[in-house]
């Protein structure tokens, strides 16, 4: 089954809600919709200049189409945004202390002021 410009839309526009929602507001965000071998959508990103790319399918078997949803995989590749510089970080051969202490603390900030807006603070 193909995806349509309709659901690629919804999905840009999910994400961008979910982006703002959880305060990535320091990331350009690029969006293509391709063909993806074995994912419904997927980001990569840059952490040097807070650049990614995030991609939906174009095509899905039968299976897989019957699960899609444009907003719910909106969420999940903007949650990996989210814990995008801690997972590359710690993936690095040479990294820092500092550099992890950093990102762990970045992430947190973040989370706090998402905390904040739902009015929630214990």
């Amino acid at each position: 089954m193909k995806t349509t410009a309709k659901q690629f839309k919804l999905f840009r526009e999910s994400f961008e809600q979910w982006k703002d929602y959880l305060r990535l507001d320091d990331w350009k965000v690029y969006f293509l919709h391709e063909k993806l071998n074995g994912c419904f959508a997927a980001i990569q990103a840059d952490l040097d200049c807070s650049v990614a790319t995030v991609f939906m399918n174009t095509e899905l078997d039968k299976e897989d189409a019957i699960v899609f949803s444009p907003k719910d995989h909106a969420k999940h590749e903007a949650l990996h945004l989210l814990t995008m510089e801690v997972v590359k970080l710690g993936g690095r051969r040479c990294v820092t202390e500092e550099e992890l202490e950093r990102a762990d603390e970045r992430l947190i900030r973040r989370l706090e002021r998402i905390i904040e807006r739902l009015g929630r603070i214990p």
